[in-house]
């Protein structure tokens, strides 16, 4: 099956690229969690709000920046520590923007289905509960592809790349829904083993992502060509 061949491939390319995958893990972690981590450790709230828009603002350009370094390194190129780093310049606008829009439409979701399941007792509101978390797991896996796609197609506008996203997630549900479980099952795992996060979970998160965005594209691409070559024929 698709989904377990991403999976294997996915942990072969992290210890064939052991050190730098965990360096480019340990690298996210400290910038972008070390900061929000501080706001718990000072009473200073001026200092507080500084640090928490810092990560606000630097986690979508961040996250880019790593996908993109992940599927270069996995393309065979040499990859250089600064790129890690010029790389949120890089993508700073569109990593800003994918970031907020991420945040705003889970937290409209969020707001939505406690809204619902608080009425669920009526039949009419708990079948929109239903349909907003459906809609909340359809987005999730949505947001898989939208942000490997970022990497993939650098020149595409935002609307192109909410539509392909779309696509690709209508035409690998099965693949794509796998991957979304895995992440959130290893993601819980995380929290279990505390220790091995800032080694591990960034880069397995980012090989998941460019490996799932990468074989639905080509998947997809492949059928094109197929009912193009059915029509010549």
């Amino acid at each position: 099956m698709a989904f377990f061949g991403l999976l294997k491939n996915t942990f072969v390319q992290f210890y064939e690229y052991l050190f730098k995958m965990v360096f480019l893990s340990i690298a996210w972690f400290f910038i972008l969690l070390f900061p929000v981590m501080s706001i718990f450790s000072t009473d200073i709230l001026v200092l507080q709000i500084v640090l928490g828009i810092f990560s606000l603002i630097i986690a979508g350009p961040l996250t880019l920046s790593g996908l993109n370094f992940v599927n270069r390194l996995t393309d065979r190129e040499d990859m250089r520590f600064r790129e890690l780093f010029s790389g949120i310049r890089k993508y700073f606008k569109k990593g800003l923007i994918s970031f907020f829009f991420t945040l705003a439409i889970y937290l409209i979701l969020f707001i939505d289905i406690r809204f619902f399941s608080s009425r669920a007792e009526n039949w009419i509101m708990l079948i929109i509960n239903i349909m907003m978390i459906y809609a909340a797991i359809l987005f999730s896996m949505m947001m898989i592809h939208f942000w490997g796609l970022q990497v993939r197609g650098e020149s595409r506008k935002f609307r192109d790349l909410l539509k392909y996203s779309f696509y690709l997630t209508l035409d690998n549900a099965l693949v794509t829904a796998l991957l979304l479980l895995f992440l959130v099952i290893f993601s819980v795992l995380m929290m279990l083993f505390v220790v091995a996060v800032p080694a591990v979970y960034f880069a397995i998160i980012a090989l998941l992502i460019m490996n799932g965005t990468n074989y639905a594209w080509e998947e997809l691409n492949r059928k094109i060509i197929e009912k193009a070559n059915e029509k010549g024929e």
